[in-house]
């Protein structure tokens, strides 16, 4: 049992390097990778397992499957709805550049938002225009990943057709 708990966890790290691509691109699947595994925690995994190796191996099962479903779910709505994936990458982008910007924040000052301004309520808007670059940046880079995958998945579906189409003329 602890063999198999160490291969998901190796499994689990692998996923999360592959799904997350730098800390700020997909920061959001690790959002929801945590969402997941607080929910499996409190309702589902003591409901149907006992013990905590079988309760911490559902748990990794259903934040995975969760961090999956949402990556999936953003990658569908850019590739199919154009416009409401945009504007939903670029609502994905702010909230990864706010909570960074937070985290770091209050990791380095023990506040919210960096101080560079004496007034508070100038302060604050400097800080959200900071925050506005930085997202855009990400937006930027998120746009291009998301471009790069779909060019991947139409070069192998344009691979299997021409596979497909010698198999029929021979």
């Amino acid at each position: 049992m602890i063999t198999l708990a160490l291969i998901l966890i190796i499994i689990a790290v692998y996923l999360l390097v592959k799904i997350i691509k730098g800390a700020l691109l997909l920061f959001d699947c690790f959002f929801a990778f945590s969402i997941g595994a607080a929910i499996s925690h409190l309702y589902i995994s003591h409901v149907i397992a006992e013990g905590p190796w079988a309760i911490f191996f559902w748990d990794l099962l259903f934040s995975c499957l969760a961090a999956l479903l949402y990556y999936n779910l953003l990658f569908f709505t850019r590739k199919k709805f154009l416009l409401i994936g945009k504007i939903l990458n670029a609502i994905c982008s702010f909230f990864n550049a706010f909570l960074v910007y937070i985290l770091l924040s209050m990791m380095v000052t023990k506040e919210p938002f960096l101080l560079f301004l004496k007034n508070t309520g100038a302060n604050i808007i400097f800080n959200f225009l900071l925050i506005i670059l930085i997202s855009y940046y990400i937006y930027k880079q998120r746009e291009d990943w998301f471009i790069e995958r779909e060019m991947e998945l139409d070069d192998e579906e344009y691979d299997y057709i021409i596979v497909r189409k010698k198999i029929k003329l021979s």
